[in-house]
């Protein structure tokens, strides 16, 4: 599996369209105990508010209610990190995942009760996007009728 690290995220290039990717995503997120809040459609927006179009475009807003509970236990604004937003982004014939890079510089300094936080759900992360791959391996491994 590989995943472009940037400064402000970290993503994976899934190489199917981008609805089975949703349906994907939204299956591994819930897997690894993460609730959708909402899914916001930035190109059916762009082209309802401005008349534009653009490639396909979902922001979902997600969170973990435990973490996030864990997390403001102890740190008055762990609220500004959760829920975090997780771009589908429609690449051509693949799809792009990026979400939130919580390794960056300017968090590695943050308190224990946030680091905890967005260690944890760092790594769950990386264990959606492994998911991604494990169910790109199956769809690959099935025999065509």
């Amino acid at each position: 599996m590989v995943i472009a690290t940037q400064l402000c995220s970290f993503s994976r290039l899934v190489p199917r369209g981008f609805e089975e990717t949703l349906t994907v995503l939204r299956s591994a997120l819930h897997h690894e105990g993460f609730e959708i809040l909402c899914e916001v459609p930035f190109h059916r927006e762009f082209q309802k508010s401005m008349g534009m179009t653009c490639r396909r475009c979902t922001v979902l807003v997600v969170w973990s209610q435990f973490d996030t509970w864990r997390a403001a236990l102890t740190e008055d604004d762990a609220g500004l990190l959760m829920p975090f937003n997780i771009a589908v982004v429609e690449h051509g014939e693949a799809t792009l995942v990026a979400v939130g890079n919580w390794s960056s510089r300017h968090l590695a300094r943050a308190t224990v009760g946030i680091s905890l936080m967005l260690y944890k759900v760092r790594a769950r992360m990386c264990r959606v996007f492994a998911r991604c791959d494990t169910h790109l391996m199956e769809v690959e491994a099935q025999p065509l009728s």
